[in-house]
């Protein structure tokens, strides 16, 4: 134990893999905040989905910490890129997965490790995140969690939030693996909420799951991420969000009212949240009323209307 009491961070085999495509940007800056860690990693892989861009130049030239650059042979797209990056898990103890465009602090490696007990493989074990611009400004501070330090959290908790579309960060997860294979894979038909659908199914496998209360990641929001093409793609990201709700759901351990009274819920979440897909499209009312019928076909019009009155309620007090 340290001198807090936590367990002292295990000494064990690490590996960050980094699954890029066309990472040129930012991805001197992501391997800065590997290079400047109190607890580096012990193989450091650049995962190159056939870059067009200088990214495999850039990563094998740098030089603050060593860099194994690894191109496939074909570009394979983003969550089968991920999937090759859960190969490296029967090779080591513990796997992190980094984007090429994000950050973690100094001492991400040492306090996530510090989370976990002997003897729990798979395990899972993360931190809180906040968003960036692309000048590494300061865009969102993350919603304060209601405990200080670490602590192990249930599944259902876990599988909660997950479920209610609050995720957590691919970049601020490290997996125990024990040198086994990866219990779970990225899914391929969630080209938006794959890291949901994952982590949600990693935890169903997971012997334990812990939880840092610090703030030790940072997501990068920019023009040409994924996520903003996605804003684009009715099924990717209206559809998607609501079966994905739907399938987290499942795996939860829950039956009767319960259940029930739970879905209701989710449905005005969903709602609410696809409401506020429409405000972002309101300069475009035709792409707007789409995703208000896509989004109210997968409800009910009484939890479509409360939905909206969540909104109309959070507009009001902002």
């Amino acid at each position: 134990m340290d001198s807090l009491g936590f367990p002292r961070p295990i000494m064990s085999f690490l590996t960050t893999v980094i699954p890029v495509y066309n990472g040129a940007d930012f991805i001197e800056r992501t391997l800065d905040s590997i290079a400047a860690q109190t607890r580096r990693p012990d193989r450091l892989v650049v995962l190159d989905d056939v870059s067009t861009d200088s990214t495999r130049d850039l990563a094998a030239a740098y030089s603050k910490c060593e860099v194994e650059v690894i191109q496939n042979e074909k570009n394979l797209g983003l969550f089968p890129n991920h999937n090759r990056a859960l190969d490296f898990a029967e090779e080591t103890d513990f796997l992190h997965i980094q984007h090429a465009n994000d950050l973690i602090k100094p001492d991400f490696y040492e306090e996530l490790l510090g989370c976990f007990d002997d003897g729990d493989s798979p395990a899972m074990a993360f931190c809180q995140y906040e968003i960036v611009g692309e000048e590494d400004e300061l865009l969102e501070s993350p919603c304060r969690p209601d405990f200080a330090g670490r602590r192990k959290l249930g599944k259902q908790e876990f599988l909660s939030r997950q479920a209610e579309l609050k995720p957590i960060l691919i970049d601020a997860v490290i997996h125990r693996t024990g040198r086994r294979k990866s219990p779970r894979l990225f899914p391929l038909d969630y080209p938006q909420l794959g890291d949901v659908m994952f982590h949600a199914a990693w935890a169903v496998a997971s012997e334990a799951i812990y939880e840092s209360s610090r703030t030790l990641c940072q997501f990068r929001r920019h023009q040409s991420s994924v996520s903003n093409a996605n804003t684009r793609k009715i099924q990717a990201w209206v559809v998607d969000e609501w079966r994905a709700i739907a399938e987290v759901s499942s795996m939860m351990d829950d039956r009767g009212l319960g259940r029930w009274l739970r879905m209701q819920k989710l449905q005005c979440l969903f709602s609410a949240r696809t409401r506020v897909k429409m405000q972002m499209f309101r300069d475009q009312p035709d792409y707007a009323r789409e995703i208000a019928e896509v989004g109210k076909g997968k409800v009910g019009g009484l939890q479509w209307m409360l939905g909206g009155l969540a909104v109309k309620l959070r507009d009001l007090r902002s």
